[in-house]
């Protein structure tokens, strides 16, 4: 064993806890960043924190709280000097609705401070200023690249907004048998995924502002487009259901019993789409930033050749081939082919569940 190995273990180790904190905050912490931190002392976890809602404390302030509330302060100021804080993502370094972290690190005089992604925000960069306060610095360069990776895909979406002011984060959401064929509309609704990767697809509705679908599928299938499972079963610290965008081309929805319409608490949106670019600048203009694709082979194909689209999330059933009344199919080679930078996530499903 190199003698390093057992150190990079432990950042893994603790890091990884910090990405799973940090996605407990996906639902409200946008256009913030979703971010976990993890304070360790002699190889022990003694604080934890996430960001939770946009506006609110950072991931780093709920954990130094964390630390702080059960002790007399001045007992626990040299435990805090002997600990490693582990940050998911680059302290901020600027006063915006909340105080810089970096600040507070600095402050409790931590012995080290492990970040595994930078923060591309030019006000930010906090390591400099840490450095200089005499706290050991260890940057996501120094990480195993893997690690780095896992890291920078939780905050996609906040980078691409920082990098690109008044764009959106669009992702398509598919489901097909291992034909490439989508149930669309059928005399008898039958699933093609598993209870597993339904309860995800809850999951991305939650973390997205907006869902767009087409008047088609409404008609064909009522879907009801929400989140029905609790916070605690998705791993959120918080749900929500997202509005509703119903793209049409010319013919309004027959009447207003679908499901949709049920639940006060969304935005539904009907919008005739002549030129689907124009029609997500309109949506991006309402402040929609986080937008699902959940439809059917049409309009999914027309988003991902519009060159729209950032990821596809596509379901493959691992068991079902035959062709059943009602599937329709979707071009496997329009996935493979989408433009890059175009994240593919593909998960092979047993749908014996």
């Amino acid at each position: 064993m190199k003698p390093n190995d057992t150190t990079e273990q432990q950042h893994s180790q603790y890091l990884k806890r910090c990405f799973q904190l940090a996605r407990l905050g996906e639902t409200y912490a946008f256009p913030n960043p979703i971010v976990g931190c993890v304070i360790v002392h002699n190889n022990e976890i003694i604080a934890e924190g996430f960001h939770k809602q946009y506006g609110e404390a950072h991931a780093e302030a709920h954990a130094i709280k964390s630390a702080l509330e059960p002790y007399n302060l001045r007992a626990l100021e040299p435990r805090l000097k002997e600990s490693t804080i582990y940050v998911s993502l680059e302290p901020c370094s600027h006063t915006g609705k909340t105080p810089p972290c970096a600040d507070l690190i600095i402050k409790h005089k931590f012995k080290r401070i492990v970040f595994s992604s930078s923060d591309p925000n030019p006000l930010v960069n906090s390591s400099d200023k840490i450095r200089a306060a005499g706290i050991e610095v260890i940057e996501p360069a120094e990480l195993e690249p893997e690690l780095v990776k896992q890291s920078d895909y939780l905050n996609r979406i906040f980078f691409k907004n920082i990098k690109e002011p008044g764009s959106a984060w669009v992702v398509v959401k598919i489901a097909t048998t291992t034909d490439g064929e989508m149930i669309t509309e059928a005399n008898e609704p039958r699933w093609i995924t598993n209870s597993e990767s339904r309860k995800d697809v809850h999951r991305m509705r939650s973390c997205h502002d907006l869902l767009i679908t087409s008047i088609r599928t409404v008609e064909a299938d009522d879907p009801e487009y929400n989140v029905r499972h609790s916070a605690e079963e998705l791993g959120l610290a918080e749900i929500k259901d997202p509005d509703i965008a119903i793209l049409k081309s010319s013919t309004n929805l027959k009447n207003r019993n679908y499901k949709i319409f049920q639940s006060s608490k969304r935005k539904i949106i009907e919008a005739k789409v002549t030129d689907l670019k124009s029609t997500v600048k309109e949506f991006i203009n309402l402040g929609y930033k986080r937008i699902m694709i959940e439809a059917g082979p049409k309009l999914s194909e027309a988003f991902i050749e519009s060159g729209l689209v950032d990821e596809i999330v596509h379901y493959q059933a691992s068991a079902i081939e035959t062709k059943y009344p009602g599937f329709l199919l979707i071009n496997s080679e329009i996935i493979n082919s989408a433009n890059e930078p175009v994240n593919t996530k593909r998960y092979f499903i047993n749908t014996g569940s």
